[in-house]
């Protein structure tokens, strides 16, 4: 089993990470995300770094099964596709923050975690 830990910026999902320190298996998501966090932080007025810094959290970890690399890069590969384009869009237009869509991606990647 993996302790799996997500890393978001406000709601937005920015990386997959199992374990800690210099031994961390750790899959950043593609670029379109990071692009979509940089925009989204513009429109919800996150303009100055320290407000930009606010917006960054943790949840977990999370127990998955496999090794940390098989749950990382699994969990990241879903992550890619359950956030669309259009997924991405919204929460952009949000400026990043939407508690119920991300309630829903992590349902939808852990099934078996309760929703706080």
């Amino acid at each position: 089993m993996a302790r799996i830990t997500l890393v978001f910026w406000r709601d937005m999902p920015a990386q997959v990470l199992a374990g800690s320190g210099r031994r961390a298996t750790r899959v950043e998501l593609s670029p379109r995300f990071a692009e979509a966090i940089d925009r989204a932080a513009m429109a919800g007025g996150a303009r100055d770094e320290g407000a930009y810094l606010d917006g960054w959290h943790r949840l977990g970890p999370f127990e998955v099964a496999g090794t940390d690399a098989e749950a990382t890069t699994a969990l990241a590969d879903r992550i890619e596709t359950l956030c669309t384009d259009d997924w991405l869009r919204a929460r952009i237009a949000s400026g990043g923050t939407d508690p119920d869509a991300a309630r829903t991606l992590l349902a939808a990647l852990l099934p078996d975690t309760p929703a706080d």
